[in-house]
């Protein structure tokens, strides 16, 4: 399997997140339910801590543990849940499967 880094890459990843972006910036209320969302300190505090958690949970256990490999996983799992929770709160009903797809085809998270 290639890298997380080359499969986010991938022509279908690209395309979901480029898709997604443009229909939230076309869109003047979905565009400032993202604003408000990332203007709340609250949301903001949170967001650096799962950063930060997922970054300590991926990139610095190396060890080959099953617990560690467990914790990889739920991250993983987490992240694209957190993903999928922001696009619905802007009503982009259909990105969901998109992004579920992509995650499950290319980068292995089983749902």
């Amino acid at each position: 399997m290639n890298s997380v880094a080359d499969s986010i890459l991938s022509p279908s990843g690209l395309a979901v997140a480029v898709i997604t972006i443009i229909k939230i910036l076309q869109e003047k209320e979905k565009r400032n339910r993202i604003i408000k969302l990332i203007s709340s300190k609250s949301w903001i505090i949170n967001m650096v801590i799962i950063i930060l958690f997922s970054y300590y949970g991926l990139k610095m256990l190396e060890d080959d543990s099953e617990e560690t490999s467990r914790l990889k996983s739920a991250i993983r799992t987490a992240i694209l849940g957190m993903i999928i929770a922001i696009v619905s709160y802007v009503e982009l009903t259909l990105a969901p499967f998109w992004i579920l797809f992509v995650a499950s085809y290319y980068l292995g998270i089983n749902g």
